[in-house]
């Protein structure tokens, strides 16, 4: 019992990281593209990669966590997604210096915001990320819509509108803040982030739970 409990642990944790490296990736693809609208696909890139592979995004998963027979470890996957994060922020921060040039700026954009602990406005713009990553993950796995090409435009468009509208994905903005070389104080980015995790998290179970209501209505 104890050997499976430690290789699930092990799997969690390991596919989390690997999550928010891609989704660094994906974000190094959304800096380095000057034509924003265009930016968001490449962002999509790593969002796709992962319900390809089946790795751990808190985003992606946190719409189901209260799902009968989900043993699902929060806590490991959003711990795996920081260190995938910092893994690709830290390169972008040290090796890449227009990209982080990029990242600055974008994490300036928002310095009034988490400096100023905006917690009700934090936590609306993570709600509705929240709900748009519901649905980008969902689309895969429900039967409704029926081709690849239809899940895979649904999951980029939903993407593209979180990040044009300037909703907040706390995975996204933990690679965001270690690319970047900012004087936010250390404890601003960290309640910032646990803001939009909350606000991602209800947003998630929102949607999943409309889902469900659908059916039950239906």
């Amino acid at each position: 019992m104890l050997g499976v409990t430690l290789e699930k642990t092990y799997q969690e944790l390991v596919y989390s990281i690997l999550a928010g490296i891609m989704i660094g990736m994906g974000g190094c693809g959304l800096l380095a593209m000057p034509i924003p609208v265009l930016g968001t696909v490449f962002f999509a890139f790593g969002l796709m990669t992962i319900i390809a592979f089946k790795f751990r995004l808190y985003t992606g998963l946190i719409g189901y966590y209260h799902d009968k027979g989900n043993d699902t470890i929060i806590s490991y996957v959003i711990f795996g997604n920081l260190i995938g994060t910092a893994f690709m922020g830290l390169i972008v921060s040290k090796y890449l210096p227009t990209l982080s040039d990029k990242a600055t700026a974008l994490i300036m954009a928002k310095e009034a915001m988490i400096m100023n602990y905006e917690v009700g406005k934090i936590i609306i713009l993570g709600f509705l990320c929240g709900i748009l990553m519901q649905i980008a993950v969902s689309v895969w796995k429900h039967d409704e819509i029926k081709t690849d090409f239809q899940k895979s435009f649904i999951t980029i468009l939903a993407v593209a509108i979180f990040i044009l509208s300037g909703f907040e994905h706390s995975i996204a903005d933990m690679f965001y803040l270690f690319a970047a070389n900012t004087d936010i104080p250390i404890c601003n980015q960290i309640i910032f982030i646990l803001l939009v995790i909350f606000g991602n998290g209800l947003g998630g179970i929102f949607a999943h739970k409309l889902y469900i209501l659908r059916g039950i209505l239906k």
